[in-house]
This record gives C-alpha cells, structure tokens and sequence, in this order.
C-alpha cells in the first residue's frame, strides 16, 4: 500500500503516512523509515555533537518531496504516469548508435541523425493522442472514482489506499 501514497492529494499525504504507520507488518519498519524520511518527512539530526551539554538539531528536507513524485493530479487530467517514453527512446538510441561507448565523432553524427528523426516523428503526429489500452482505462476511471469519493469524504484515506491498493493489483 505504500504505493498507494502517490496518489493522494498532497495534503492528505501525512494523514496516509500515519495510517500507514498503525499497519506496517513486522519487519518492514525499516523500510518504511527509509521511505518516510527519503520520500515525505524528511531527518533530524543532532549538529554540535562535541558539546555533549547542549543538544541542538536540524530539520533535513525529504531527498525526494512529494510535490517530485506525486501522480494525483497527472492522473486526474489523464496524462503519463510513467517514464516508459523515456525508456523506450534510451533503448532506441542505444541501438541507433551501436553500443554504450561510442566514440565521440560517432555520438555526433548519430545525434544529428536522432534529432532530424524526432522533428520529422514529431510532425508527423502531431495532434494525435495515444490511445490507452481497455485495462488501463478501467484502472483510471477506478482510481478517478476512488478520488472523488475520498474528497467529498465518503470514504477515508484508509479505506482510500485499501482500494487503490486492490486497484492497481487488477492491473498487473
């Protein structure tokens, strides 16, 4: 259910963090720690250690806020919630220029070629949207359910993270 975070709205985010934390099963504290300090809360730790009279802290940001990782809102306006776009053209372009290392002269030319391809990829398509497949689809108009119930407060995060959780496990 820790996925689940993602798609609350950001203020009800703490509220998750909480429910979470009354549930975590034995043996996952520590990763839930990690994730809670990297990810939401961020650390405090203690500075001046030399002076052992006087304890004085600081407050660390999360590495990652949440405002980074968030899907609430991409999800409602229906856009990618994936960086597969990214992958599959790191793929291509890997193949494009024949392995990890080319040489410098290589990379160039192979560059230019890539860039002469995307403007003409991006021509061709523009005004078309891609079309999501059945499943996904039901996933979303799931998830976009789930999130009008939980902000006119007929279902609480709890219940919320509990769906979404059983929602997201249709999917795979």
């Amino acid at each position: 259910m820790l996925d689940g975070l993602a798609f609350l709205r950001l203020n009800r985010l703490q509220e998750g963090v909480e429910y979470l934390k009354l549930i975590i099963p034995l043996g996952a504290e520590e990763l839930f720690q990690y994730f809670d300090e990297t990810y939401v809360s961020g650390t405090i730790c203690r500075i001046n250690k030399q002076n052992t009279l006087s304890l004085r802290v600081r407050s660390f940001p999360a590495m990652f806020p949440p405002e980074t990782w968030n899907v609430q809102r991409t999800t409602l306006e229906n856009n990618q919630q994936t960086n597969n776009v990214c992958e599959s053209w790191n793929n291509r372009f890997c193949h494009l220029v024949g392995g990890k290392h080319p040489s410098f002269w290589t990379l160039i030319t192979k560059i230019k070629n890539e860039l002469s391809a995307e403007h003409f990829f991006a021509l061709q398509n523009i005004g078309e949207s891609k079309i999501k497949r059945t499943k996904s689809k039901t996933v979303q108009k799931r998830l976009k359910t789930l999130y009008e119930r939980l902000n006119t407060y007929q279902i609480e995060v709890d219940t919320f993270l509990k769906k979404n959780y059983l929602n997201l496990r249709k999917r795979l």
